[in-house]
């Protein structure tokens, strides 16, 4: 049996006590009561269905996940189980050897990248320990209760090959691409990508790790484990480990790793002295087994790929991980050749589990939404373009020789007929504000790949933006590579905001903190479709042009989920087959919206989803503000006279189009009426603010 390192236990021992998390441990607002026990403000709200959407690429799964964790209910899909024994193929018991060969310990690890394994610094502490060491995989019970046959695999240290942080308790080692019996590939296993972005679990959430605790089978804890508290680099959970478990998974809700487990923390007297399960003081001679653990530790990912980011992202094997961790796609990519392996594969497999969860099993369940009801789980990949296969990140590049091939928005993308969705027009007043286009095909009418938009003149910004999106032929073209914006050469740039403008604002809070984002109009995912790759990358790429953006706050921009969320939700509930929208977004002019470096800044956003429905038209209009956040934000010496929103105010509304067409000057035409079907009541409720997509009416 591996023996926990003692420093880092020790070092575990004095956080648990110093960093105040043995009384949060204790309180039962954790340990029983779980988020419910928590006030869930507004922004931790907010950030937690950002992270949800991230991993589910699904409006309606994300709310009711969000909804789940904050009400501490345990009903999950039953789908759940299955996505846990496709993450347990990556997971191997690590054997470790002595230079004779002979076995004096075990942890645990997991694969991170094709052929990259991960464990702990105090496992395999040097690349001669690697060297050493062998990774077996399928040490565990199939479905029959029967051994599955292992495989094992040699771990490869040499040069640029092996990364190591004793600090934050790592080790990353390739992984030899055969099984020493040649009969297996070590791709086949799959991978689980180290996500970089932090926080991705609440505190009170349910956790889940996989292991082999002690150097026993591979076995799982399952929901009987809450997070606790997030320090800088580590994170405090409760669930059942032992040693022999260090360098393990530990995961969150969706099978995203959390964190690598790395030390447990012992019940200890008034002396500091261990403690075993039966109250006595523990001594080594014992074994770890008779160690009463109160809590566990791990080290958090987020913090393990900085290090990456910042100290090795040279070394080969740094690389791969990264490269890995910017892509999109599927948290855990399928590993074909292992789940039709004779061995049974994951209908033929089992684990050792400790599973106090509710499985629904009536109705729908809410991880897996019906075809009928929110499409598939992800509307960025087109059919026969799986998630792992997504680039990872790509410069934006636009052609600015072709303008004229340009066919911009489609009024009969919908449909014919009653089903036309015409351009927005607009008054004699706002006509002569509209910058005219050269050859435009219509006046003043500028057009991109897949969208259309007319630009006001007088505060350079456009009046509205306006997009076909057809979902089914998304595609994901990979993270872009910076914010490069491009200036459209058809119109003069003096109608245009220019670059400086976003570097040249700073909050009156950090002289070194810009205010403003270049906010889309229409989002890059939205024009990010096309019957090829490339062509959807070019379509995206054409969003950025400084024609379809404008100022926006950079926590407005980055972190409003549910704005960012209409679309999607809107395609989910097309009720068709092509799963098709248009959509128009703008901002709303206000006579007396202030300035910062003389640029007029939006306070309110306006967005108008539209879809097919029933042989007809439906249409679902919405306003958001930004007011409350320039007035906190922006140098005190060019916003004084701001006058901030209350905090409902800043919120998003779902409102009539005709209030829409009063407050932007915009005249939407027939559009108008197709979202009559709204009764009074429905008016009245709907003056409320949106909590989440699901108090949306379409």
């Amino acid at each position: 049996m591996l023996l926990q390192d003692t420093d880092v236990v020790a070092a575990a021992k004095k956080r648990f006590r110093t960093g105040g998390i043995a009384k949060e441990a204790k309180s039962s607002k954790i340990t029983k009561d779980g988020p419910r026990g928590k006030v869930i403000d507004k922004a931790a709200r907010r950030e937690m269905y950002r992270q949800l959407l991230a991993s589910t690429n699904n409006p309606q799964v994300a709310a009711d996940a969000l909804e789940r964790i904050i009400a501490g209910n345990d009903l999950t899909g039953v789908n759940y189980l299955a996505l846990g024994i496709r993450a347990s193929h990556s997971v191997c018991r690590v054997n470790l050897n002595n230079s004779a060969g002979q076995l004096v310990g075990y942890g645990t690890g997991f694969l991170i990248a094709p052929g990259v394994l991960i464990t702990n610094n105090h496992v395999l502490s040097s690349d001669v320990d690697a060297s050493y060491a062998v990774a077996e995989f399928d040490y565990e019970y199939d479905v029959d209760g029967h051994d599955m046959v292992p495989v094992y695999f040699a771990l490869n240290a040499a040069a640029g090959s092996f990364v190591t942080d004793k600090d934050l308790d790592f080790s990353i080692v390739t992984v030899a691409p055969r099984s020493q019996d040649g009969t297996r590939g070590i791709e086949a296993l799959g991978y689980l990508p180290l996500r970089p972005r932090p926080g991705k679990a609440f505190e009170g959430e349910y956790l889940t790790i996989i292991q082999h605790p002690g150097g026993e089978r591979k076995q799982v804890c399952v929901r009987e484990n809450k997070l606790i508290k997030y320090l800088d680099n580590t994170v405090w959970y409760q669930t059942d480990t032992t040693a022999g478990s260090s360098g393990s998974p530990v995961f969150n809700g969706f099978w995203e790793v959390v964190a690598l487990h790395h030390s447990g923390v012992p019940a200890t007297n008034a002396k500091g002295e261990t403690l075993t399960l039966d109250g006595k003081v523990w001594d080594e001679t014992m074994g770890e087994d008779k160690v009463k653990w109160i809590a566990n530790e791990g080290i958090r990912i987020s913090r393990i790929v900085d290090y990456l980011q910042a100290n090795n992202a040279a070394d080969a094997v740094a690389a791969k991980v990264l490269e890995v961790s910017r892509a999109g796609g599927a948290a855990v990519p399928v590993p074909q050749e292992s789940e039709a392996a004779t061995s049974g594969g994951i209908a033929g497999r089992t684990l050792l589990l400790t599973v106090p969860v509710s499985i629904q099993l009536g109705g729908q369940p809410a991880a897996v939404p019906q075809k009928a009801e929110a499409g598939p789980q992800s509307t960025l990949y087109a059919p026969g373009a799986p998630a792992d296969e997504a680039p990872g990140v790509e410069k934006v590049v636009i052609d600015q020789t072709n303008y004229a091939a340009r066919k911009g928005y489609d009024e009969a993308f919908l449909g014919t007929g009653g089903l036309a969705v015409a351009l927005p027009t607009l008054s004699a007043a706002l006509k002569a504000k509209a910058v005219k286009v050269p050859d435009a095909r219509q006046p003043s009418v500028l057009d991109y790949y897949n969208y259309s938009l007319v630009l006001n003149g007088e505060r350079k910004i456009a009046f509205y933006s306006m997009v076909n999106i057809d979902a089914p032929q998304r595609r994901d073209v990979g993270k872009r590579e910076g914010d490069r914006w491009y200036a459209d050469t058809r119109i003069d740039k003096k109608y245009q905001i220019p670059d400086a403008f976003y570097k040249a604002v700073k909050s009156k809070k950090n002289a070194r903190q810009r205010v403003f984002d270049r906010g889309h109009l229409v989002r890059r995912l939205d024009a990010t479709w096309g019957p090829t790759p490339a062509l959807a990358k070019r379509n995206g790429d054409d969003t950025f042009h400084f024609t379809n953006c404008s100022p926006q706050h950079v926590t407005f921009n980055e972190s409003h989920d549910l704005w960012a969320g209409i679309e999607d939700y809107v395609l989910f509930h097309a009720e068709n087959d092509k799963r098709r929208a248009t959509v128009i977004n703008g901002p709303v002019f206000r006579a007396d919206d202030e300035a910062a470096s003389g640029v007029k800044i939006p306070r309110q956003f306006f967005k108008i989803a539209v879809f097919a429905k029933d042989d007809t038209l439906a249409a679902a209009g919405f306003v958001l503000s930004q007011a409350n956040l320039l007035a906190a934000d922006l140098p005190a010496e060019e916003m004084d006279r701001l006058r901030p929103l209350s905090d409902d105010a800043a919120q998003a509304f779902q409102v009539k189009l005709a209030k829409i067409a009063q407050l932007t000057g915009l005249n939407f035409g027939a559009l108008a009426r197709h979202d009559a079907a709204m009764d009074t009541f429905e008016e009245d409720r709907l003056v409320q603010p949106l909590a989440g997509l699901g108090d949306i009416r379409i």
